[in-house]
């Protein structure tokens, strides 16, 4: 024998009697269901490894003299490991996985020539590469002996596996609908996220119920000639997730009229303005009224345009506005929108003058009756921290506040609004026309009981606490709260109470006696 046949010959003998490190992780074929032509199937995996523990043939039969592992649910399987009974060996054999018993992937054969020993078995170690099965099947092809016996079969998972999205593309895209395909880089369950917004995918499509490597999800009532996104995202066997970028394609044809977005800003009691967004030019009618079955046009565009600002005044507060837009593109394709909005309540107490003893807490010397540039804080509309103004220490006489709201008017409530770590449990609210001569509203008000917690919506996102009190209609144009001297004060944090109070507002609202709304509607740039 040549010195390179001797040295091919030793090789072959390390090949075949090779022993993973593998062999000693979990086996997760320990008492998986066995089918398949062997008898005593169940011993295949009872997880007993004995020359007397086996399945066996003992009538050879061409391409069927097998059996089938059953995992129960899809795993990545790193190697198998094949425990035969010595003097029963097969000569070859072939090792096969499958996802659903129908199609049978990543066969290869095995012709061992030597066997290494464990346990005074003959054993056969293989790598499997990470293949994705829910069945393992072991097929004899030729026999060592009329009988093939083996003890124990054992799988063993791949856990270090990377899950990766690639290729990612769109193809036969039509008007109305379009496929998405993609390849992952091991077998796993895919969808994609979907929608028009790149930065608001809102809906999962194509939600897989089997595990691929290649993915193919169709994507089916879309609009013509619209854009749209989706971004691919896979799960493994093992639970790692994995997204693509988002990328998108544009439908066929010419797109219909669509309504990008409406917004509705600055609503006041007497007017707000409209922001509207089309996906193509298109020209618009407005209508508004207070019932829904009588609108009146107030407004129509002289071009095409795929954005308008409309300003609309001569509202009336505390009231339900109907609107419906009627679009239509070059080709008078039409599109209506309809929605309402209610206006704000009139809050007549709006940059009104203020008197009391109230100062603002970045004046730290500011404590004087009368102090009206500190005071301005409770009625510039303003909850924010910057428009918090402090009372001295309730010990003291005197915390109060009045304001003048110019005129006497009929006032139907008055909401007084707390930061909710330094309210008042004990204060009153009375009326007067001259400031001589006051009328008891309600006393012992108590924040904590008689109002409700609310959260301010700027930067600062304030605990606040507003408290509602009806007036029942009484005439007036100076409103004062007294707190009680040395009353309880509150707080809905857990902090302990301060000894001041901290008011944020005190808003004002007059019996309505407002005309019919006298719509002003115009286009702004």
């Amino acid at each position: 024998m040549s010195k390179y046949a001797a040295t091919a010959a030793v090789l072959l003998i390390l090949i075949c009697s090779w022993d993973p490190a593998w062999g000693q992780e979990e086996n997760i074929a320990l008492g998986k269901q066995v089918v398949g032509s062997f008898q005593n199937l169940k011993l295949i995996t009872d997880g007993t490894i004995s020359q007397d523990n086996y399945g066996e043939i003992r009538e050879f039969k061409e391409q069927e003299n097998f059996f089938i592992l059953v995992l129960g649910q899809a795993k990545y399987i790193k190697g198998i490991k094949l425990y035969w009974a010595k003097g029963y060996e097969p000569l070859s054999y072939r090792i096969e996985s499958s996802k659903n018993l129908f199609v049978w992937e990543k066969a290869k054969t095995y012709t061992p020539s030597r066997f290494s020993e464990e346990k005074n078995m003959s054993v056969s170690s293989h790598e499997l590469d990470g293949t994705a099965a829910y069945f393992v099947k072991i097929t004899v092809l030729k026999p060592g002996n009329k009988t093939v016996r083996i003890s124990e079969t054992a799988l063993y998972p791949s856990t270090t596996l990377k899950l990766t999205i690639q290729s990612v593309s769109a193809a036969n895209i039509m008007e109305h609908s379009a496929e998405v395909i993609f390849k992952t880089s091991i077998p796993s369950v895919a969808y994609i996220r979907f929608g028009e917004d790149k930065t608001g995918l809102n809906q999962n499509i194509g939600i897989e119920s089997d595990i691929y490597d290649t993915h193919k999800i169709t994507v089916s009532g879309l609009l013509k000639g619209t854009e749209y996104y989706f971004q691919p995202v896979a799960r493994d066997l093992n639970g790692h997730l994995a997204m693509g970028q988002v990328t998108s394609f544009k439908t066929k044809g010419i797109p219909l009229p669509k309504m990008e977005s409406v917004q509705l800003n600055k609503i006041t009691g007497f007017g707000c303005s409209m922001k509207l967004v089309y996906n193509i030019p298109c020209g618009i009618v407005l209508y508004i009224g207070k019932e829904k079955a009588n609108l009146v046009k107030k407004f129509e565009s002289s071009g095409l345009k795929t954005s308008y600002k409309i300003q609309i005044d001569g509202l009336v507060p505390e009231t339900k506005f109907y609107y419906k837009i009627e679009a239509a593109d070059k080709q008078k394709n039409p599109l209506d929108t309809e929605n309402s909005f209610t206006t704000t309540g009139d809050n007549i107490a709006l940059n009104k003058s203020v008197y009391g003893s109230f100062y603002y807490p970045a004046d730290n010397n500011a404590s004087s009756l009368m102090n009206m540039d500190q005071l301005k804080k409770l009625t510039d509309g303003n909850y924010e921290l910057n428009g918090i103004a402090e009372s001295g220490n309730v010990a003291l006489k005197g915390q109060a506040v009045i304001l003048d709201l110019g005129k006497t008017e009929k006032i139907r409530n008055v909401k007084t609004v707390w930061r909710g770590t330094a309210y008042s449990r004990n204060y009153s609210l009375e009326i007067s026309k001259d400031m001589k001569e006051w009328s008891m509203v309600r006393d012992k008000i108590d924040a904590r009981n008689d109002g409700q917690k609310i959260l301010s919506q700027g930067d600062y996102g304030l605990f606040l606490r507003t408290v509602n009190i009806s007036c029942n209609n009484q005439e007036g144009r100076y409103i004062k709260i007294t707190m009680v001297q040395n009353s309880l004060t509150g707080s809905d944090l857990p902090f302990p109470a301060k000894p001041f109070l901290q008011m944020a507002e005190v808003e004002v609202y007059k019996v309505p006696d407002y005309n019919e709304p006298a719509y002003r509607v115009q286009e702004i740039k």
